[in-house]
């Protein structure tokens, strides 16, 4: 497995997280807002497509010119008329976008493009960029997650093969669906909990 192959399976595992935290949501969970901060299932979810997938990806690693001309894009605004499940199938679609230019790259070659609105703070390589872009995944993973727990009580944890809970629960219920996820050699068990009959499948 190269370094790509690497880091692309775990942003894959990523990218699988947040999807598992939505999945099931109705099209009022996907409007509601349950933090101060105000933002619903549908603009973090936009922001992850444009803000994250398209700029940092698409535009800044590979120079596409129809992503360089897309920046600026509403993120984290949503029209009213949008529904939850089309911004689903805008992040899904920019991810295996983003996939085909990620694996075309160079770890260690420039950005193809950088905007002029960062001033002097630049990153330097496509490897930099690819951490960050996992880094602002992962935390928008946990902010879904957060969310989830607060819509229906539902919980995300993470078990390694040898059965150790990663991410400990507060409190033991039985589990509504489990999901065998295996980014490059290590197995993890991921599994939302919220009482329903026990659901085992592989990715």
């Amino acid at each position: 497995m190269t370094e790509m192959e690497l880091l692309l399976a775990v942003l894959r595992g990523q990218r699988q997280h947040v999807l598992a935290a939505v999945e099931g949501l109705s099209e009022d969970d996907g409007r509601r807002a349950m933090l101060q901060s105000g933002w619903d299932v549908r603009g973090l979810l936009q922001h992850l497509a444009r803000d994250d997938e398209s700029f940092w990806i698409a535009a800044v690693v590979a120079g596409d010119p129809v992503a360089i001309e897309q920046v600026g894009m509403p993120g984290w605004a949503v029209d009213t008329d949008r529904t939850l499940s089309e911004v689903v199938t805008e992040y899904r679609a920019m991810c295996e976008r983003t996939d085909v230019a990620l694996a075309a790259s160079d770890l260690d070659a420039p950005p193809a493009w950088w905007p002029d609105f960062f001033g002097e703070w630049r990153m330097n390589t496509v490897r930099e960029i690819v951490l960050h872009h996992i880094t602002e995944t992962a935390c928008h993973a946990g902010h879904l997650d957060a969310v989830r727990e607060l819509m229906d009580g539902r919980q995300w944890m993470v078990i390694d093969c040898t059965g150790q809970q990663l991410h400990p629960m507060s409190t033991p219920t039985s589990t509504r669906s489990w999901s065998i996820h295996r980014p490059a050699a290590r197995c993890t068990l991921r599994c939302w909990r919220h009482g329903a009959p026990d659901t085992c499948y592989p990715d």
